[in-house]
């Protein structure tokens, strides 16, 4: 699979080289065009929250954009950020259960922590709509001798799963693979990304798994893995908005010791419907990006303006709300759900 990677490129917009008494961390990114913004953002976050951490940002994209590249060469030189860019062939991966909501693009981590393996000891994955609320102490230790360090769904996922999955254990170990501390060397010594992909492959995977790369990988990972505190990965769907007037509920799930947030669900914080107090920690690493709230992206396909319409009337939009709502009728009517 490491001949699915096309080009390279490496962005270091500084000189002097990094404080040799910062740590320093390898972030993984697997990305297509859609999350490219949130994935910078997030790389954003990551630096305002660990002025003591040196990172290396490694984006494995299926397009590479040369507003992107510019952008990251802000990011860079700002914060003596390296950034390296894998761009992808990913022809072959559109072959691998898919959906809309859920595109090719999810199978980057797998073809990513195998290809860095060669060059790194331990990587943290992230997904685009994860952003950084606080300090990320993960350290190797922590992962001892496992192939990697994941946080525990909660419990009626889990249960939900290892029935689905036929699986008893992983109503314990069911994670969510949107946050993963990796031991590289040891994930290449079990072939991991080959069996993922094997499994993938068989001809009833879209039938069989509800979650394609998260169930393969849980059901691979089962017995090599290490659960980390909730705080690196506390799930959160900005759906919930719609049912508190409040808008003050999330932060149950949103605490000040949260490090890592993931917005799961098909409203993320970069959406020009999504600015609630929920959305706090994107708001803050945009406000230091070379980003802006220009930037924000409308509803494109068919499931985000099912939500978009949505959130807008929740808000008091009641024009712009009331538009998205007919086009999003007219798409339905049309069967246009792309």
């Amino acid at each position: 699979m490491n001949n699915l990677i096309t080009n390279k490129y490496l962005i270091k917009e500084y000189t002097n080289s990094h404080d040799a008494a910062l740590s320093c961390l390898d972030v993984i990114y697997g990305s297509d065009e859609n999350y490219q913004f949130g994935a910078g953002v997030s790389a954003v976050s990551a630096l305002i929250n660990n002025p003591n951490t040196h990172f290396r940002f490694h984006y494995f994209l299926d397009k590479v954009d040369s507003n992107f590249l510019e952008k990251l060469k802000v990011i860079s030189k700002q914060f003596l950020a390296e950034f390296y860019i894998y761009e992808l062939d990913n022809e072959s991966l559109k072959t691998l259960p898919a959906s809309d909501v859920w595109s090719s693009a999810m199978y980057f981590r797998l073809i990513a922590l195998d290809y860095l393996s060669a060059d790194y000891d331990f990587a943290l994955y992230l997904d685009a709509d994860v952003m950084c609320n606080g300090v990320i102490d993960l350290t190797a230790d922590l992962i001892a001798d496992k192939i990697c360090g994941v946080v525990a769904d909660d419990i009626g996922v889990r249960t939900k799963s290892g029935t689905r999955l036929h699986t008893p254990e992983l109503t314990e170990t069911y994670f969510n693979s949107g946050v993963m501390f990796v031991n590289l060397k040891k994930w290449h010594e079990r072939q991991v990304t080959e069996h993922c992909f094997e499994r993938l492959s068989e001809k009833d995977a879209k039938q069989r798994y509800k979650y394609p790369d998260q169930d393969v990988l849980n059901l691979i990972l089962k017995d090599d893995l290490v659960l980390l505190n909730q705080k690196f990965n506390a799930v959160y769907t900005l759906k919930n908005e719609l049912s508190d007037s409040t808008h003050q509920k999330y932060q149950h799930v949103i605490t000040p010791e949260t490090v890592l947030v993931h917005y799961t669900g098909v409203s993320k914080p970069w959406h020009t419907w999504a600015n609630y107090p929920a959305s706090k920690p994107f708001y803050q690493a945009l406000a230091q990006s070379p980003w802006s709230t220009v930037d924000l992206k409308p509803a494109t396909k068919f499931v985000e303006r099912k939500k978009e319409y949505k959130h807008l009337l929740k808000q008091g939009a009641y024009l712009s709300g009331g538009l998205s709502g007919i086009r999003y009728l007219l798409e339905k009517l049309n069967g246009k759900r792309k």
